[in-house]
């Protein structure tokens, strides 16, 4: 928007809103230029300000507020990792690596998947890979957050000096887009430690959801990988599932999730008689 006020009052907006409109007209248009990293950190930092507006006024909604402009203003690095995303994959080299990162998130997420339905079953847990599957789906956003604050550290160190580095090259000149992207190193810095540091903060709280996902898990392989067998279950609220080396496994409801227990199949056919 290059016209002055004079101009823009000369036709347009009724004479008491002509600076307030003048004045919005400017912020959208700057708005709307924006790229879609810069839009993120502009909306959480504007987010943040209320919040600092609303804690004048005493009000509880001010550590919401805050954490819902952090984390918008550290979504401001979803455009840079894909940029990076898009560099990595034009090489070979890059595309092995994003492969063999798939690979070993995928293992990994398998792997705790397993472990939490064997310390639900007390055995192996080979004979439920549909509960598996879903352990290791509902685990995953834990073991992102978990990835995020390991290697987030690496990360954070690494910006920290060639973001100073860069930021020092900006700011010797007095030219304005050195100054700009300065401003724009600072932002995605103060991004990824919102990133790393807020991930650390969710797993020391995690364990509210990881307790949501034992639940979730045993109540799935209670419904869809155990099965009724009048032959072996003594009440008509337990589900039996073979195991490999020939025992079984017995769930049956409790008052607050399931039970789950290991039998012979002996055992089992003597409590028929």
């Amino acid at each position: 928007m290059t016209e002055t006020l004079e101009d823009y009052c000369g036709s347009k907006a009724p004479k008491p809103l002509h600076k307030l409109n003048y004045l919005y007209k400017r912020v959208q248009n700057w708005f709307t230029a924006l790229s879609v990293e810069c839009r993120y950190y502009g909306i959480g930092m504007a987010l943040v300000i209320a919040s600092g507006i609303v804690i004048v006024f005493k009000r509880p909604e001010a550590g919401f507020l805050a954490l819902v402009g952090a984390f918008v203003f550290a979504l401001g690095l979803l455009p840079v990792i894909e940029r990076l995303y898009e560099w990595a994959w034009r090489t070979l080299l890059g595309k092995l690596l994003i492969a063999a990162l798939i690979a070993l998130a995928t293992n990994m997420a398998y792997g705790f998947g397993r472990q939490m339905v064997s310390d639900l079953v007390g055995t192996s847990p080979e004979s439920f890979a549909a509960t598996v599957n879903i352990a290791t789906i509902l685990m995953s956003p834990v073991l992102f957050l978990m990835a995020l604050a390991i290697g987030g550290v690496f990360l954070f160190g690494a910006s920290l000096c060639a973001g100073s580095v860069a930021t020092m090259l900006f700011f010797s000149s007095a030219h304005p887009s050195k100054g700009k992207r300065a401003g724009l190193w600072l932002c995605r810095f103060i991004a990824l430690t919102i990133a790393v540091f807020g991930s650390w903060s969710l797993l020391k709280r995690s364990d509210g959801y990881m307790a949501w996902v034992s639940s979730r898990t045993t109540s799935f392989l209670y419904t869809f990988d155990m099965y009724r067998d009048t032959a072996y279950a003594k009440g008509k609220d337990e589900k039996i599932a073979f195991l490999p080396d020939g025992r079984l496994l017995v769930g049956s409801p409790k008052q607050a999730g399931y039970n789950f227990e290991i039998r012979k199949t002996t055992d089992a056919n003597k409590s028929q008689k």
